[in-house]
């Protein structure tokens, strides 16, 4: 019975998508995402295409007289919670648990919508009818997910020079037996995990000697390999949303996952916060599964193997689980689960280590009792967070944190709403994610060190209560504009309302990830260069002798060196001196043993260690950022000397200081360049030696 709908349906729904297709030029995936938009809402208006759709789909509803009666279990339904019950009991399919009637429904395609036929009677039901629009299945959402995050993979730089020199640094010593060590990694302090790093080199070092590939090659296939992980967990989880909270929700999901450039940053970066989200969204999707104990194993993963701290965001699984399973059931599994893992970790650490160590405790004292703490490293005012969260989700979230307020809203009008926003679980799912997030960012705000990659873990939770809030809104707008137009216009007035909010996020979205990759890639592609000017050098202008390779060199720009994959074989990454006066790292001792040798001069205290430094008379390349106007003795404008240097490479880079606000923060097509100024960022190479004299007086 429901094939033959489904059928029916489904031709109404190709034939129309063909219609479009025809006038698109887009390419195959650019297709599916505009049909994702295009059936985000059900109508625009009463006379256009979209209309012509919702008609022959109540024509295929009803086609079946026989089922005109029947009630889909999350469309609103004016009868009295008894009836409705046995309609759904009429109805039910195999759950997977024992919550009742209402999770076994959960497995109906959400496409199909039997009460369509009566939407226009009641005021109600028609403010209801978009949410029975096309919803993508899990392939679908997963190919255009993986789209996004290909974009990712080639156009997303590297953020923070935590991941190069804390990740990505020793991953290349892992692998190829050089690298850079930070105070992190001595045995003395320990509050890095190996057995993270060692999650990324297994894949890597299986690769590395089945094809003996290029080390560049390599940085990127890791970066792949994370975001195909990335693009599986959040495509389980989007399935998750789509039976738990229904698919209007499950929708603006997805459109939030793919235009945020929240994950455009965060999914394909070596960062223990991006494992933490993944696992985050995996455990909150375990848990609308009711798979409570697949829950906990992530969030142990998250809190031991990646991030610490993020096991607080646990906290609502776990009163959950204690509150239906019991003291005794959590504790037996949540133990067994923490110990086994904690004991594997702790292992591979020691071993690495060279003696007993647990990185994960060691990270919280030094965060909680050291004395110091991350406050050495920089504190940003409390509206740093707002900023970040705006730039990087824009409205939504702000819809996200509205949550709270727009539920409690909802429930005065519950009786217009479908009841699927008010059953038991979804409430608790509802509100669990709510007090996750509040906690998450109470303990970000508190704190007085503040990065961008903190927020990390809750990115998928805030695009989920964004979700569910614009969700609530359209539902309430439409109840509210029923009772002061005529049910047709207040449906079609908050239908766009809702086309606003999707296209200005999703334009706000996709500027800014321009933004960061035209304003910001520069070191990327200048390091990326470096290959070219490898195999070019015999070529090029004399250079000075090769002895044991050559120095490439950076001084105020250490931070964005992306990592020594970058690197042509027998080049060395060398520091220079410049106004920095924090910790620079240093060179791993020869692989094995600098794994648990305890390195010299190394603190703590950010204290600067002149011992880094080399004269800039023996580099053979620099790469430097020359900003206009801006000089200092120690970093003297080397672009200018053109008697000493010559560009090999040369690329664009924001400078912001003397840049819009608005256009430096998003790009927009022809006024971006006539209101941003850009530095040079350049790849230089030395000319000639440098004088005796010249050398003695830098010494």
């Amino acid at each position: 019975m429901w094939h033959c709908k489904l059928r029916a349906y489904e031709k109404c729904e190709s034939s129309f998508i063909r219609k479009w297709s025809l006038e698109l030029t887009l390419s195959h995936y650019f297709q599916k995402i505009f049909s994702l938009f295009l059936f985000a809402v059900s109508q625009i208006n009463a006379d256009g295409k979209l209309e012509s759709f919702h008609v022959c789909l109540v024509k295929a509803e009803m086609s079946s007289r026989r089922f005109k009666k029947e009630r889909h279990p999350f469309a609103y339904h004016p009868e009295t919670s008894a009836s409705t019950s046995a309609a759904h009991q009429s109805h039910s399919l195999s759950g997977e648990d024992d919550t009742g009637g209402l999770d076994r429904l959960q497995r109906r395609d959400w496409r199909i919508a039997a009460d369509v036929g009566d939407a226009e009677d009641t005021a109600e039901n028609t403010s209801l009818a978009w949410r029975d629009a096309w919803t993508p299945e899990i392939r679908t959402a997963v190919k255009l997910l993986l789209s996004a995050r290909l974009c990712s993979v080639v156009w997303s730089h590297i953020t923070d020079c935590d991941e190069t020199f804390n990740y990505w640094e020793p991953l290349h010593y892992i692998l190829h037996g050089s690298g850079f060590q930070t105070w992190e990694y001595s045995p003395s302090y320990a509050i890095r995990s190996y057995a993270y790093l060692l999650l990324h080199a297994l894949p890597l070092k299986l690769y590395d000697v089945l094809f003996h590939p290029d080390r560049l090659l390599m940085f990127y296939l890791l970066r792949l390999l994370l975001a195909v992980v990335s693009v599986g967990i959040e495509g389980y989880f989007y399935d998750a949303v789509r039976r738990k909270f229904g698919p209007s929700v499950a929708r603006l999901l997805l459109i939030f996952q793919l235009f945020a450039p929240a994950f455009f940053i965060s999914s394909t970066a070596l960062l223990p916060s991006s494992f933490a989200m993944s696992m985050t969204t995996l455990a909150f999707a375990f848990w609308f599964r009711e798979r409570e104990m697949l829950a906990v194993t992530a969030v142990a993963c998250s809190g031991l193997l990646g991030w610490p701290f993020a096991a607080v965001l646990g906290l609502p699984i776990a009163l959950d689980i204690l509150t239906r399973r019991g003291l005794l059931y959590f504790l037996t599994r949540t133990l067994l689960i923490g110990g086994t893992l904690t004991a594997v970790i702790v292992g591979i650490d020691s071993n690495f280590y060279g003696k007993l160590v647990f990185p994960s405790l060691n990270i919280v004292l030094y965060n909680v009792i050291s004395g110091h703490g991350p406050e050495l490293y920089g504190t940003e005012p409390w509206h740093f967070y707002v900023i970040n969260g705006f730039l990087n989700f824009n409205v939504a979230f702000f819809l996200a944190l509205l949550c709270p307020v727009v539920g409690e809203v909802g429930h005065r009008f519950r009786r217009h709403l479908p009841e699927s926003n008010w059953h038991s679980r979804v409430r608790i799912f509802r509100f669990g994610t709510c007090v996750a997030v509040a906690i998450w960012l109470g303990i970000l705000f508190s704190t007085p060190h503040k990065e961008e990659r903190f927020l990390f873990p809750v990115y998928s939770l805030l695009a989920l209560l964004a979700a569910i809030t614009l969700d609530l809104l359209t539902q309430i707008g439409t109840v509210i504009a029923a009772k002061i137009f005529p049910a047709e216009t207040s449906r079609s007035l908050m239908t766009r309302c809702l086309w606003v909010v999707l296209i200005v996020s999703a334009l706000l979205g996709t500027s800014r990830m321009f933004a960061l990759s035209r304003y910001y890639g520069a070191p990327m592609e200048i390091y990326t260069k470096l290959h070219l000017e490898a195999a070019n050098r015999t070529t090029t202008q004399p250079l000075i002798e090769q002895q044991e390779g050559f120095n490439l060199c950076v001084g105020k720009e250490w931070h964005r060196f992306p990592s020594s994959f970058f690197l042509p074989d027998q080049w060395q990454l060398q520091f220079i001196q410049s106004d920095f006066k924090g910790v620079l790292p240093k060179p791993f001792a020869p692989y094995p043993q600098g794994l648990s040798a305890i390195p010299t001069e190394m603190n703590d205290e950010n204290r600067e260690e002149p011992s880094r430094y080399i004269d800039v008379c023996r580099c053979h390349y620099l790469v430097d950022l020359n900003f206009a106007g801006k000089s200092s003795p120690l970093e003297p404008q080397y672009l200018k000397n053109k008697s000493e240097w010559t560009v090999v490479h040369r690329e664009n880079f924001l400078d912001s200081e003397r840049s819009h606000r608005l256009y430096r923060a998003f790009y927009i097509p022809f006024l971006s360049e006539k209101h941003c100024s850009f530095a040079d960022y350049v790849l230089l190479r030395r000319k000639r030696k440098c004088p005796p004299a010249e050398t003695e007086q830098t010494l």
